[in-house]
């Protein structure tokens, strides 16, 4: 498992003090950080994009760019990048910049951001926020892919084939997508085949679960292998437990009482501070013993392959935070990593095959493109039946409708309740017997759907060939408006015989 540590650098008072660092000393504190980070063994290091007084992170990449030179080994990446206000072109420019300067150790974190601040001040509109999103997303793995790119899209000049440079080291700068808690974002990570970031600020961790879960099956079910996870959340370590919850807390607690005043929560208390920080509470705050612990605590909820502590919530004092990184990368992270890989080295050996994760996914889903069987009105007989395979659209990738395998009916199929659970998940809802509806798209964006594959089946054999004789009906799908829920797309028919596992 991957370690590391992500910070807005922030420069708000001292809420015991009362004083601020000035900017300058708030960065030369961070780098000194970042250094020691990569001294002790920690693998990532991030840096958050805000545009706030109480922040100096307006822009990660020049930051990251003067830490590449001091450390050696750790990966540096935004955390996050708020992708929806920037320009995709400058900011893959910056991070192959960065990616030279550090060797290829760049990665990027993009998100639509928590904070609204960037919107206005680059002359973004709200009411595009998820909209600008997909679109600048979409170019920017193109600009991974290719050094001449040919584009078009609503909010920024298309692309003629122009070159955008410089190449970074890396093939491909590792690109995450952070997500705070919706479906929507992590279905359609997942359905990009790109890992995620979840962060869990608050409330019980394995309410996150599905999320996790959604990520991984909307992966598979495209064709990806499923993606890296990365688990980010509030933390503070100290020698002694209760040393971490008295310097930590007035921190937090100032921090997040002025976000309540701002978004209309009240103020944080020391019992809630305290429940947060227990075992199935959200903070990683204590000794080195305890937040292993409750990261070992979480891999078994999530299996994730990376775990990002935000230290400094709030201004902390620079050589308690030095003290905290030290016992993260030299008490914590050894502890973790042997865990982690003996769990992994006795999961290997009792399995053959496709990896664990895979094979889990395969399992889970049973990777059945979901079949159906339509009679052609026009012609008569076993031969004129005709398959259809349903897909459903999250902008412009397809999830597939699945279904375990099995020779019976689709009532009584095995596993098929469960099939329903993982189905309602991705907001695809059974209607009757041989009828589905899906709801997929957040959005009023209508889809153009591509010709439905049709194929004889014979009924007696299961055999299948191309389709001759008699043109056959068409049968394609109808797409009805369902309020703000998106295209609804309904289709029925009998159930066939499902075909091998692909």
């Amino acid at each position: 498992m991957e370690l590391g540590i992500y910070t807005f650098v922030e420069t708000t008072p001292d809420p015991v003090t009362g004083a601020r660092l000035s900017p300058e000393q708030r960065i030369r504190d961070l780098l000194e950080e970042i250094e020691l980070a990569d001294q002790v063994g920690l693998d990532v290091f991030g840096i958050g994009e805000h545009h706030r007084p109480e922040y100096v992170s307006s822009a990660p990449a020049v930051i990251l760019a003067a830490a590449a030179a001091r450390t050696k080994r750790i990966r540096l990446t935004s955390a996050v990048t708020v992708l929806s206000s920037d320009d995709p072109v400058r900011v893959f420019q910056q991070f192959a910049t960065l990616d030279l300067i550090s060797g290829g150790r760049a990665e990027i974190m993009v998100g639509r951001g928590s904070f609204i601040e960037s919107f206005p001040l680059f002359g973004c509109d709200l009411n595009d926020y998820d909209a600008l999103f997909a679109e600048k997303l979409d170019l920017l793995l193109r600009l991974r892919e290719s050094e001449h790119v040919t584009w078009e899209g609503r909010f920024r000049p298309p692309l003629t084939g122009q070159g955008v440079y410089p190449r970074p080291v890396q093939q491909k700068i590792p690109v995450w997508v952070a997500v705070g808690g919706t479906q929507y974002s992590a279905a359609r990570a997942g359905a990009l085949g790109l890992p995620m970031a979840l962060a869990i600020i608050g409330g019980l961790p394995e309410r996150f679960r599905p999320l996790a879960e959604l990520h991984r099956k909307a992966a598979v079910m495209n064709g990806h292998e499923p993606p890296a996870l990365s688990i980010n959340s509030h933390g503070f370590i100290a020698d002694r437990s209760q040393d971490a919850a008295d310097l930590a807390f007035p921190a937090f607690k100032a921090v997040m009482d002025q976000l309540g005043r701002e978004r209309g929560w009240p103020p944080m208390t020391r019992a809630q501070f305290e429940a947060s920080r227990s075992l199935r509470g959200a903070d990683f705050v204590g000794s080195p013993q305890e937040v292993a612990e409750k990261i070992l605590y979480q891999h078994e909820l999530f299996g994730h392959q990376r775990f990002l502590l935000q230290l400094t919530v709030g201004s902390l004092p620079h050589d308690k935070v030095l003290r905290a990184i030290e016992l993260f990368g030299t008490q914590v992270a050894p502890v973790v990593r042997k865990a982690v890989a003996r769990k992994q080295g006795k999961h290997r050996q009792s399995t053959t095959g496709p990896c664990g994760a895979v094979r889990r996914a395969r399992g889970y889903l049973g990777l059945m493109r979901y079949q159906m069987r339509f009679r052609n009105p026009r012609a008569s007989g076993a031969s004129t039946w005709r398959t259809m395979v349903g897909r459903l659209p999250v902008h412009r990738h397809w999830y597939t409708v699945a279904r375990p395998v099995t020779t019976a009916g689709i009532e009584s199929a095995p596993g098929f309740a469960r099939q329903n659970r993982h189905m309602a998940a991705l907001g695809i809802r059974r209607v009757s017997a041989f009828s589905w509806q899906g709801r997929l798209a957040p959005t009023k964006q209508a889809y153009t759907w591509p010709p439905m594959h049709r194929q004889k089946v014979d009924r007696r054999s299961g055999s299948r060939g191309a389709s001759s004789g008699r043109p056959a009906a068409r049968m394609s799908p109808s797409i009805t408006a369902s309020g703000t829920g998106g295209p609804v797309q309904r289709w029925s028919g009998r159930s066939t015989v499902p075909t091998a596992a692909q």
